[in-house]
């Protein structure tokens, strides 16, 4: 097992039982979209975030209780530690998932 795994699970064994303690929370939101084009030039200028990676995630649609793949995007800008994620989907549109401060990489000890 890594040391990232092994810390990960450790960290999760320490705080489970006191995250799952409390009632379930259940987030419905509103999620900014656009073309590709213009989302990816609003955080590239507007914040000066730069791509740092990309994925293929799954996301639940509250509205019609249906499951949705799409490409995402992790931009940050490491001087000012903003971040933003971004989905991205096949018929071009793009939404900012989240959006955060203090990005900072991980660092294993």
């Amino acid at each position: 097992m890594s040391r990232l795994t092994l810390a990960f699970a450790m960290w999760i064994s320490v705080l489970a039982p006191t995250a799952f303690a409390q009632e379930s929370i259940q987030f419905v939101s509103n999620q900014p979209c656009d073309n590709v084009v213009t989302m990816a030039r609003k955080v590239t200028t507007e914040y000066n975030e730069k791509p740092l990676f990309s994925g293929d995630i799954t996301q639940l649609n509250a509205q019609d209780d249906n499951w949705y793949r799409s490409s995402t995007m992790l931009f940050v800008n490491q001087e000012t530690s903003t971040w933003s994620l971004i989905s991205l989907y096949p018929d071009g549109t793009s939404c900012m998932v989240a959006a955060g401060i203090n990005f900072a990489p991980y660092i294993s000890k």
